[in-house]
């Protein structure tokens, strides 16, 4: 808890020094966007016109755009503006100060050579073929075009303008409205119709051969439009009809993929892995995982976007999710096995970290994969087995489809509210252990029979410095013979023990069969030999508290706890009805004692334990 509270106060000073504030001070409704690219050249020219309503009085229109690329004009209407381009923004004098709630528009000319440091602006080659193509999250559209680039307020509707040299196609957002012919060069023109953040606007633009894909849903039909490097022309084909089976059950689950009325379709670029550009993902190949999991975001992170980088996990976690629920419902078990293993392995390097996101000054924190992605993903297959699939589900696609969340921003309090609604339980607990806090549970296991039941203690450390406990629905199965029973134990502090009637003695246990629990370590001790005393010590050596659980046909009703001399160091009267006993200790010194119980017709039964501090 310590921790938290600082990493808190230090996400506070963090948001203080890069803020979310809007010191734009308008609401984007259009933006109509030219450029100008040459792939054989790193250099962009753009013309870039802005539709906004002022959300409060401006007198001074603020855009973001790195240094280094030089401004020509700027316009509300034919008239220039003046400006100041420094420190990476563009500040506008308008011709009046705007009053709240009256729709302006101002027109940006540049060009220049981007300063692309984090790969936002890329020039690269294919078999000899040049190739631009850009990647703007977290902070890289200024990098390439002026923008606003903020988490609370998604651009209405686009159109983006592309000239390019002939022998090159251009991809982008949205439907492809037309090709203009320009003499030497096209001109293409996308036009999307969605509410669209700043980082999920892009552009490639390279000698690509495309392709067409189908989706077929209820009534719908959506391509799939493919743009590809000549080279890889028959394996893409081959591959991408592979990712139809996954479209369809991400929309029986989630929903009809959110920008049906337009397209999905894929670009190839030169950058590792891929990107979940609106409607059109770039990545580097045609992989089934890859495409998976940019299809994934299409739902999250496109239609519902983080509205804090801090919350990163409601688009990585849940793609990553995604990808490992096609492989459950549309691959084999052993591939599913193996999906889990990948992501544990991953996840369980790292136990100093949250999945939440208190730094997010740095890149690479705010895309960590053993966090935003494998461990998140983690997290969320634990919550659905915690709370039941009908309830996950239903309170993911309540929270794509709330009017708060839908086609906007999403923080993490908005989905949990959704999973506490519908299972109707208070996930406090499960958050602070596995959004907000770091490190994994460690399990050490005992089992035995006795009495005709068996008996399960579980002991739990954990990874992280400050002890912290993780409260679990702990799966069990149970064998005897051909037969196995399945049960579900509500583990609330190390060394609870359990006693479980199914009316027959255990020949072994699998403790979280269905490896739901993201644990490092799970140590299963068996006994299937049958215990015959009256009472079990359950946690020995013991500290602070004795446990003692009771056969149900001794009904004791008095404690005593007695020196290696046999003196009483203490007595405590007990309820014979009650099986589990609980004796405070701490005022005893280390050492060796015994526990001596009395039942109700003056039986004594005694046992040896060890005290400890």
């Amino acid at each position: 808890m310590k921790k938290q509270i600082f990493l808190l106060a230090f996400s506070f000073i963090m948001n203080f020094v890069y803020p979310q504030t809007d010191i734009y001070k308008n609401d984007l409704k259009y933006i109509n966007a030219s450029f100008k690219i040459d792939p054989a050249k790193y250099f962009i020219q753009g013309d870039v016109r802005f539709k906004f309503v002022a959300v409060s009085p401006i007198s001074e229109i603020v855009f973001d755009l790195t240094d280094g690329l030089t401004i020509d004009s700027i316009l509300s209407g034919t008239r220039k503006l003046n400006f100041i381009y420094q420190n990476n923004f563009i500040k506008i004098t308008p011709l009046h100060t705007i009053s709240s709630g009256a729709t302006d528009s101002v027109r940006i000319f540049y060009h220049g050579e981007p300063n692309s440091s984090d790969g936002s602006f890329v020039q690269s080659f294919h078999e000899g073929k040049p190739i631009i193509w850009t990647l703007s999250e977290p902070y890289g559209a200024k990098d390439w075009w002026p923008c606003k680039q903020t988490l609370n307020d998604k651009i209405d509707s686009i159109d983006i303008f592309i000239e390019i040299p002939k022998g090159n196609k251009a991809a982008s957002n949205g439907i492809l409205k037309e090709i203009i012919d320009n003499d030497t060069t096209f001109i293409y023109h996308w036009k999307h119709k969605h509410p669209i953040v700043t980082y999920l606007v892009a552009l490639a633009v390279t000698n690509y051969v495309e392709y067409t894909d189908t989706f077929y849903f209820e009534d719908k039909r959506i391509p799939i439009l493919n743009y590809v490097y000549p080279e890889y022309f028959g394996a893409s084909k081959a591959a991408t009809p592979s990712l139809l089976p996954a479209m369809e059950l991400f929309s029986e689950t989630f929903g009809l993929y959110p920008f049906a009325d337009e397209k999905y379709g894929h670009a190839q670029c030169g950058f590792s892995g891929g990107m979940e550009h609106q409607t059109m993902t770039f990545l580097n190949k045609m992989d089934w995982g890859l495409m998976v999991h940019e299809l994934a975001h299409q739902w999250f992170g496109d239609f519902v976007t983080c509205g804090s980088w801090q919350d990163i996990w409601l688009n990585e976690s849940f793609a990553t999710f995604c990808h490992t629920y096609a492989i459950e419902k549309l691959q084999t078990k052993s591939n599913e096995i193996n999906r889990i293993t990948e992501l544990r392995k991953s996840a369980l390097k790292e136990t100093t970290e949250s999945v939440f996101v208190y730094d997010t000054s740095s890149s690479s924190r705010i895309f960590d994969y053993s966090l935003s992605y494998a461990k998140g993903a983690l997290v969320l297959r634990f919550l659905r087995n915690q709370i039941g699939d009908t309830a996950f589900y239903r309170a993911v696609r309540n929270y794509l489809y709330d009017t708060k969340t839908a086609n906007a921003f999403a923080l993490s309090q908005d989905i949990i509210r959704h999973f506490e609604n519908e299972a109707q339980i208070d996930l406090e607990y499960f958050f602070q252990d596995w959004l907000y806090g770091v490190g994994y549970p460690q399990y050490n296991v005992n089992w035995w029979n006795w009495n005709g039941k068996i008996g399960i203690t579980i002991n739990q450390t954990s990874t992280s410095h400050d002890g912290n406990f993780f409260e679990a629905r702990i799966p069990v199965k149970i064998f005897v013979g051909s037969t196995d029973s399945s049960i579900v134990l509500n583990h609330t502090f190390s060394g609870e023990s359990f006693l479980i009637d199914l009316g027959y003695q255990a020949d072994s246990i699998q403790f979280d069969p269905e490896r739901v629990i993201p644990s490092s370590t799970v140590s299963l001790q068996t006994s299937i030999k049958e215990i015959s005393q009256e009472f079990l010590i359950m946690n020995n050596p013991s500290r602070g508290f004795l446990r003692i659980l009771v056969s149900d046909s001794f009904r004791a009703k008095k404690v005593e706890i007695r020196s290696i001399s046999g003196s009483i160091v203490q007595g405590q009267v007990v309820d014979p009805n009650n099986l589990h006993i609980e004796i405070p200790i701490s005022f005893i010194n280390e050492g060796i004692y015994f526990v001596e119980l009395v039942d109700i017709d003056g039986r004594r039964q005694r046992q040896k334990f060890v005290s400890i501090k």
